[in-house]
């Protein structure tokens, strides 16, 4: 694991308490859970779905671990602070670790290179497919994972067309160009574009030329679909707005096509760092699924 976590600040008042833990893994309010991701964006917000829950309920903060609880009643106030963080810098700092890693590199390009990474992340029209999207799969790298598989994480989406059919295969080739100019051996470059190109997702199950490391770039690339609901809705909400151009029926009879290709899949998630993701998944697609057809009733 690359150690890089986002503290968050809690904070229960309650008549007889008042707890700040340093840090916690997951908050769970009604049937709810929130994770660092869920509570990411903001400085200071109370949380959105508090009104609509039945009182008292019980909240569990999963702090390192050890589970607490509190049952508590409508007027208690539950409020959270994030700590901010340069993931910006995070990213340059593992993407310098991992391309340093050979002789001979040109160390001289590698500001360049990682600018031009973030240019086109950053680039208009990215709504989820951006840098936050790259950071994510990064941070969630919780396990020995092959340093190509990493290098080719930083380029996955780098060519992110919507117009286009080809953008793993623009990807691997700006890959290709950058990687060249970073001095990488020859030998690496091909295989990092192996694992751009298995991003693609467009195969049934993971092929045998896939094995372990192709699987888990897969899931990296994949975990978006098994956040909770509500990170999951705006995850949906802004891959909309990345076709903004196509009109409703086109795009949602698209969509479908693409939700129940992964719903017909044996298995979304092949790694198995990533089994606890499959059932959660599933139920987002389920949901959105159901959400698109009664629209169109």
């Amino acid at each position: 694991m690359f150690g890089i976590v986002e503290i968050k600040m809690i904070t229960i008042r309650l008549p007889e308490y008042d707890i700040p833990p340093e840090s916690f893994e997951e908050l769970k309010i009604g049937n709810y859970w929130y994770n660092e991701k869920t509570l990411d964006n903001a400085a200071e917000e109370y949380v959105k779905s508090f009104d609509d829950l039945a009182f008292p309920v019980l909240v569990e903060i999963n702090y390192n671990g050890k589970i607490t609880q509190f049952l508590v009643n409508k007027n208690v106030q539950i409020s959270y602070r994030a700590k901010e963080i340069d993931k910006k810098q995070i990213l340059f700092d593992i993407f310098e670790k991992y391309v340093s890693i050979y002789h001979g590199i040109n160390k001289e390009y590698i500001h360049e290179a990682f600018d031009n990474i973030v240019r086109e992340y950053e680039s208009p029209g990215r709504f989820y497919h951006n840098l936050e999207h790259l950071y994510d799969c990064i941070n969630n790298i919780e396990f020995d994972i092959d340093h190509q598989a990493v290098i080719a994480l930083f380029y996955h989406d780098v060519i992110y067309d919507t117009h286009a059919k080809d953008n793993e295969e623009r990807s691997a080739e700006f890959a290709k160009q950058e990687l060249e100019k970073l001095n990488i051996p020859s030998y690496v470059i091909p295989e990092v574009q192996k694992y751009i190109l298995s991003t693609k997702h467009d195969q049934e199950e993971i092929t045998p030329l896939g094995e372990v490391c192709f699987s888990n770039i897969n899931d990296l690339d994949l975990l978006i679909l098994a956040s909770d609901k509500y990170e999951y809705d705006e995850y949906s909400k802004n891959i909309r707005k990345e076709y903004s151009w196509v009109r409703d029926d086109l795009y949602y009879a698209g969509r479908l096509k693409v939700l129940r290709f992964f719903l017909n899949k044996t298995k979304i998630y092949h790694s198995r760092y990533f089994s606890w993701a499959e059932k959660l998944a599933r139920e987002n697609i389920e949901r959105e699924i159901q959400n698109i057809q009664n629209n169109e009733e």
